[in-house]
């Protein structure tokens, strides 16, 4: 098996490709996120160490790690 490498320019272009589509999914996700989900995703959130912020008002949360 063959892996390609991938030039710098690419890579990059898929970083920003990937925070993009990071971002819709999240706006979607705060604009159909019901308390209970909410809760539930805090939940398993704070068990593996991340942290939640935001309300349940907005739904919004931040999460530190990598993009992939």
């Amino acid at each position: 098996m063959c892996v390609r490498a991938i030039p710098i320019d690419e890579a990059v272009a898929m970083i920003d490709l990937r925070a993009a589509m990071d971002e819709l999914v999240g706006k979607q996700l705060a604009e159909r996120i019901t308390p209970a989900q909410l809760k539930e995703i805090r939940g398993l959130m704070t068990a593996v160490g991340l942290k939640a912020e935001g309300n349940a008002g907005n739904a919004s949360m931040g999460v530190r790690g990598n993009l992939f």
